[in-house]
């Protein structure tokens, strides 16, 4: 079992993860097709994107290739000196890559609305059960 990582360095690793999806999708890839050129799996990919799986730094050089990307693109702004960071391309949408606090909160908000439909699908089948 992994140990419990400091939230700053949770966040760091969901904000690699978002990158790594934003570059995926800009190219109009699959996770199952960088999972391939990158000699991984599909879950690893996955798992990367969402921010639970810590990659090592060999993996995320070896994505930033198959995504024909620099490996500093993927880390936050915030561990990147200002003369080395580099805008996004085009086609790239992220939040804000140094906005944790906003990161949080959208997640949040998503996880309230999945709560209040498992729990009307709950009422909803506990009513049906009634009757």
């Amino acid at each position: 079992m992994s140990a419990t990582l400091p939230t700053e360095y949770q966040v760091m690793y969901e904000e690699i993860g978002e990158m790594v999806r934003a570059y995926r999708d800009a190219a109009s890839t699959t996770q199952m097709g960088v999972a391939r050129d990158a000699g991984i799996s599909r879950s690893s990919v996955a798992g990367i994107e969402g921010g639970v799986q810590r990659p090592p730094i060999h993996v995320l050089v070896t994505l930033a290739k198959v995504l024909g990307v620099d490996f500093l693109d993927f880390l936050p702004d915030s561990l990147v000196a200002p003369e080395h960071r580099r805008p996004l391309p085009p086609g790239v949408e992220t939040m804000q890559r140094d906005q944790p606090l906003a990161r949080l909160v959208e997640k949040a908000r998503r996880l309230h609305a999945h709560l209040t439909e498992v729990l009307a699908l709950i009422d909803q089948e506990e009513t049906t059960d009634g009757q």
